[in-house]
Formats: structure tokens, C-alpha cells, sequence
């Protein structure tokens, strides 16, 4: 996957899991994964397109929460959302939960650095809404859908 170059802002990975799968995710523990589509929030200040790439990628340094489903066989990234010099990622991930009832099922997920009074970075939905992307765009009009395949 390349992306085009954005120096800063905000992303959400869609990323599908078929089947229920237990990981141990560094400290958090081992967590139970039951099949539907994950989204991740996250930000970069200087190199997004690089962090989203690498996020894209199954061989890699685990490194990062996300990084531990991410390189999982079983897990396939179905769209990146780029928010170009959107610096709030909490806003984005909050906002996101908010607007399509996605719940929250591993608390500390992505959100270890967090200082905004998130309680994971990581929604969950069991299936993906049709009105997804086209609701989005009309109330983030800078959004830009990354194709993966």
C-alpha cells in the first residue's frame, strides 16, 4: 500500500477479523477478539503517510498495540481514512464511537499515552454500516479513503 505524502493529522484503520481469536496484547493481557471490524484511531505529527504504511504491513517490529492484531494472519485491513493536519485523534476516536455506536470492548487499547480521557483507541462494530463513509465525508469533507487492495 503506498499513500500519498501527508506530513500530519489523523487516521482510522478498519481493520475485519473472521474469526473469535485470543492475543496477548504486551501488557494488557491476553484479550479475547470475537469476529466483526475493528477501528483504530491514531495520529502522527510529522510522517503520517509512513506510520500508515507501516501499519499496513504483516511482517514488522511489534511495537505499538495495534501492531499486535495488525500482524495476525487471521486480521485483514480493509480501509485507512486519513484526516490531513487533524490533530485531534481523541476527537476523531470519541466522535467515531459516538456517531455509529461502536462500542469499546479492550480498555488501555491504543490509548496508554492518551490525555484526553479516552479509554481505548480501538471500536468495535459487528458489521460495517453502509452509510459509513458517505456520512463521514459530509461532516469531515478533508477525509481521504486509502484503498488497501
Amino acid at each position: 500500500m503506498v499513500v500519498e505524502e501527508v506530513k500530519s493529522g489523523c487516521y482510522l484503520l478498519f481493520i475485519q477479523i473472521e474469526h473469535s481469536t485470543i492475543i496477548q496484547v504486551g501488557s494488557l493481557g491476553e484479550l479475547i477478539f470475537k469476529p466483526g471490524i475493528y477501528v483504530y484511531a491514531g495520529g502522527h505529527k510529522s510522517a503520517l503517510n509512513k506510520r500508515v504504511e507501516r501499519h499496513a504491513l504483516k511482517k514488522k517490529k511489534v511495537r505499538w498495540h495495534i501492531d499486535y492484531l495488525t500482524t495476525l494472519t487471521d486480521t485483514e485491513l480493509l480501509y485507512v481514512w486519513l484526516f490531513p493536519n487533524w490533530q485531534d485523534e481523541c476527537h476523531l476516536n470519541q466522535n467515531f464511537r459516538r456517531n455509529f455506536s461502536a462500542r469499546m470492548l479492550h480498555p488501555g487499547f491504543g490509548a496508554s499515552d492518551c490525555c484526553n480521557g479516552c479509554v481505548s483507541h480501538l471500536s468495535f462494530l459487528e458489521k460495517m454500516p453502509s452509510s459509513l463513509p458517505r456520512v463521514w465525508k459530509k461532516q469531515f469533507h478533508f477525509m481521504i479513503q486509502v484503498s488497501v487492495k
